[in-house]
């Protein structure tokens, strides 16, 4: 198996690329009689093992709102929200993600729930759709 090695200045622009893609905006949708939820752009962060990067561990997620009036609100901070996430799954993958193992996304669901919660976001719940370490 033939390992990569990275130097300082790759690893900040590839971290940096990762934090442009995940600042597009993302659509805010709602079903009938589904509630409304905040669709988030998917996150992509390194998996970093012994100082090197050994994989990729991508994760898709919703958010519900509290109220259906909090959803605008939601949206609104987006950006923020998005940063937060993006923040969290990377202290995650580095806690708890390796390729040779399967995802907790329970443990996962928890960890980003509460980096959304703690500033003050009024989020009822995040949906964990996809999250695979590859």
């Amino acid at each position: 198996m033939r390992r990569f090695g990275l130097t300082y200045p790759q690893l900040t622009g590839l971290i940096m690329g990762a934090l442009l893609c995940a600042a597009s905006p993302a659509k805010a949708a709602g079903g009938a009689g589904e509630g409304a939820y905040l669709t988030i752009n998917p996150i992509s962060v390194p998996i970093i093992e012994s100082g090197r990067i050994t994989g990729q561990f991508r994760v898709m997620v919703k958010l519900v709102p509290q109220t259906p009036e909090d959803g605008p609100v939601l949206s609104a901070h987006e950006p923020a929200i998005q940063s937060l996430l993006l923040i969290a799954s990377n202290e995650y993958a580095r806690l708890n993600v390796s390729t040779f193992r399967p995802v907790n996304v329970k443990t996962l669901r928890k960890f980003l729930l509460d980096a959304v919660r703690k500033p003050g976001h009024k989020v009822k719940d995040v949906l964990v759709i996809d999250a695979l370490a590859f």
